[in-house]
């Protein structure tokens, strides 16, 4: 796992040392390294389309798909992708949460779940890694998507830039919860002098100066069949194998759990983790600091990412 990784690197020691097949392909197979291979290249100045506009930083690419209505805009280096597509007569005959599945089951994503507006939202990997963050819906006949893959400091106004044509009661709290993404599967107000590191696969490690606190935030995909009482119990023989006394655990109403743990330098922590969907949600906070209250009060975990919002929830009381 990412953690065990992560843990051996970083040594956790604060205080011590048919319906949309075309038009699917099209999307789940945006390679963030070549991404603007798969549509046709505009300026950036042009952020007015058919359907869809949008403001973006200079340095950023807007690409078209005029075809399938797709519209496309990447941050240097595609750390960062926002991808809407408005597709007329796409979802005919169909609903919302039809369309979301077909969509999430040619990215192997999770299970859509509804959200507010009667759309449905999920997450998927992308071959390099990356977590992406999809909302679908259908609207008499047309069928609307929206995608925002990795994380950048612009990607939240980007978001916020995009108008669809036409009247979309609700549309703010799809832009809001897509936003909710800096690191791909949460966001944070890192604070001044705090160091990031994002290992690309799901692991995301904030520490604070000194090492005096750390934060590890995880998602990954589990085997089948792993549970989160299995995730548990990897996370124990983890932390104990890197010299961490382990405490009682406890099991939350929400189905996951909360280990505590102590580092050999005598400082306390813990570790919440849970399977939700597939997906197994990781979080470790571990040290003191006077910025950390802030820093956890800051998170907001990524759209479809219900679990992690609890975490998030219990860590900042």
């Amino acid at each position: 796992m990412v953690l065990t990784r992560k843990i051996e690197k970083q040594r956790y020691e604060p205080g011590g040392n048919d319906m949309t097949h075309r038009k699917i392909f099209i999307i789940s197979s945006i390679s963030l390294t070549l991404v603007l291979s798969f549509f046709t290249l505009t300026e950036a100045a042009l952020k007015n389309f058919e359907n869809i506009s949008l403001d973006v930083p200079d340095d950023w690419q807007v690409t078209e798909e005029k075809e399938d209505g797709a519209v496309m805009a990447a941050s240097p280096g595609s750390a960062a992708v926002v991808a809407v597509m408005v597709s007329e007569d796409d979802a005919k005959g169909v609903d919302s949460k039809t369309y979301a599945e077909v969509i999430a089951d040619a990215h192997k994503g999770t299970p859509p779940r509804e959200t507010e507006g009667g759309r449905y939202a999920f997450t998927y990997r992308t071959p390099e890694g990356k977590l992406g963050r999809l909302c679908a819906w259908a609207e008499n006949g047309t069928g609307l998507l929206w995608m925002a893959i990795g994380g950048h400091p612009e990607l939240a106004g980007v978001l916020a830039s995009v108008k669809i044509r036409g009247e979309h009661p609700g549309i703010e709290e799809t832009v809001a919860m897509l936003a909710a993404g800096d690191f791909g599967h949460f966001s944070a107000d890192v604070p001044t002098g705090w160091e990031t590191e994002d290992d690309g696969a799901g692991g995301v490690t904030i520490t604070s100066p000194g090492n005096a606190a750390i934060l590890l935030v995880n998602v990954e995909t589990m085997a089948d069949g792993e549970d989160s009482e299995a995730l548990a119990d990897e996370m124990e023989k983890e932390m104990a194998a890197q010299g961490h006394t382990i405490g009682e655990r406890e099991k939350r109403s929400e189905g996951y759990y909360k280990i505590p743990i102590t580092n050999q330098a005598g400082v306390s922590g813990f570790v919440l983790s849970g399977v939700e969907d597939g997906v197994a949600d990781t979080m470790l906070v571990i040290g003191e600091h006077r910025d950390l209250k802030k820093l956890l009060r800051s998170m907001k975990a990524g759209y479809g990412r219900g679990q992690l919002a609890k975490m998030f929830g219990e860590a900042r009381q």
